[in-house]
């Protein structure tokens, strides 16, 4: 007669079997967590898809407004031209949140993206967001107009990337690291007075109405695509620079932007390329740097009126090296 088994070998045989359905079930449930969640999961795709979506139908917004505009203009034998007007009309739709002429496109933001209209009436790339690290390091004043002038960077990178947007707002320019002394004495400061922070110590120079600060420690500066105007002095006294990338979006770049003193011996900025879209250029805006090679977009006979006689002086030193008509991306 066989012998029944008894509870306990039973138990051992119900507790590997239960041991064995869990695995079975962690494999499963990791695998169905891969499916969802992973670079090419279900959701990731369907989020990916669903911002497609959301880019297209603003997009597509924007098609149906310039057909719109274009569509008043045949009946007066007229046509859509780019520029400020245009810039205007486009911002008087309701979808549009703004609509701002460069010199040289007009950027449009709809539902959260921003666009470029070409000269041909064409929607270009969207501009990619470019947001700080750590939004602390960065002060900003918002202009009537919407847009972002950033006033003052505090942290300590030794490469900075100058945002294009910070806390809802896009950038259009970086202020100035010139501040002026009033005839009582007060200090009334340009808008970059306190530019780098804790790492700055003041220069006075030889004149008494203003100053600049010197900055050692920033090696790189990187301005992010969609910032417009770079202004007077502001970034002058970048003892420390070594390389800086001027954006296509510039147009406008203030005097002494990138200026040191006529006795810093010090410079290690090397080479800078200026493209056909920067239509102001205001006078030494690299003085003294006389080891820089200037790679300038335009030809030099088509140099605009606008750019100062003096925007390439060395002043105090031998003047930089320019190359004029070179061809960039």
């Amino acid at each position: 007669m066989k012998r029944q088994k008894s509870n306990l070998e039973n138990r051992g045989i119900t507790l590997i079997a239960l041991v064995i359905t869990i695995i079975v079930l962690l494999i499963l449930a990791g695998v169905t967590i891969a499916t969802l969640t992973g670079d090419n999961g279900i959701l990731t795709k369907a989020t990916e898809a669903k911002e497609e979506t959301s880019y297209e139908g603003a997009r597509e917004k924007l098609n149906l407004i310039l057909t719109d505009l274009q569509a008043e203009k045949i009946p007066e034998g007229e046509s859509l031209i780019l520029g400020n007007a245009l810039a205007g009309e486009i911002a008087a739709y309701d979808e549009v949140t703004s609509a701002t002429f460069t010199g040289n496109v007009i950027e449009v933001v709809i539902d959260g993206y921003t666009f470029e209209v070409n000269a041909d009436l064409g929607i270009e790339k969207q501009i990619d967001k470019v947001e700080p690290e750590n939004l602390n390091d960065w002060e900003y004043i918002v202009e009537d107009d919407g847009t972002a002038t950033l006033t003052c960077y505090k942290g300590t990178a030794t490469t900075v990337v100058v945002p294009n947007y910070i806390n809802g707002y896009w950038v259009k320019r970086i202020s100035s690291n010139k501040k002026t002394y009033t005839e009582d004495g007060h200090i009334e400061t340009g808008n970059f007075t306190s530019l780098w922070g804790e790492n700055i110590v003041e220069y006075v120079s030889g004149y008494d109405s203003w100053s600049c600060f010197v900055q050692n420690t920033i090696k790189e500066i990187v301005i992010a695509e969609g910032i417009e105007e770079i202004e007077n002095n502001a970034f002058s006294y970048t003892l420390g620079l070594e390389k800086v990338v001027i954006p296509r979006s510039v147009t406008s770049i203030g005097a002494a932007a990138f200026s040191i003193g006529r006795n810093e011996e010090n410079n290690k900025l090397r080479e800078v390329n200026i493209y056909n879209n920067v239509k102001n250029l205001g006078s030494g805006v690299f003085s003294n740097r006389d080891t820089l090679v200037i790679n300038v977009e335009y030809e030099q006979e088509d140099i605009p009126d606008t750019w100062n006689a003096n925007a390439l002086s060395g002043a105090y030193r031998d003047d930089p090296t320019v190359n004029y008509g070179v061809t960039m991306d």
